[in-house]
């Protein structure tokens, strides 16, 4: 998928700026989204090993990421976009 979505962002022009707005926003609206209750009935509380951790929220939002962090990631598929 993520080859498809760089075939995509060559297609139609999209900047690496662009792309990151993109994903900041992604994840402010994904924690408010969490924070309002919208996604708890989509969750299962899971134990993880090694200490058996209960996590009962998704640990994937990262809004508290900011964007200038999120420049300086490296690409993960089209290594010509580097930052």
């Amino acid at each position: 998928m993520g080859q498809d979505c760089d075939i995509m962002v060559a297609k139609h022009n999209v900047s690496r700026e662009d792309q990151d707005l993109f994903a900041k926003r992604s994840h402010d609206n994904a924690e408010k989204a969490w924070e309002a209750g919208h996604h708890q009935k989509e969750v299962v509380p899971v134990e993880i090993e090694p200490d058996f951790k209960m996590i009962k929220k998704d640990n994937g939002i990262r809004s508290d990421t900011p964007i200038e962090k999120l420049t300086k990631l490296k690409p993960a598929f089209d290594k010509n976009m580097e930052p």
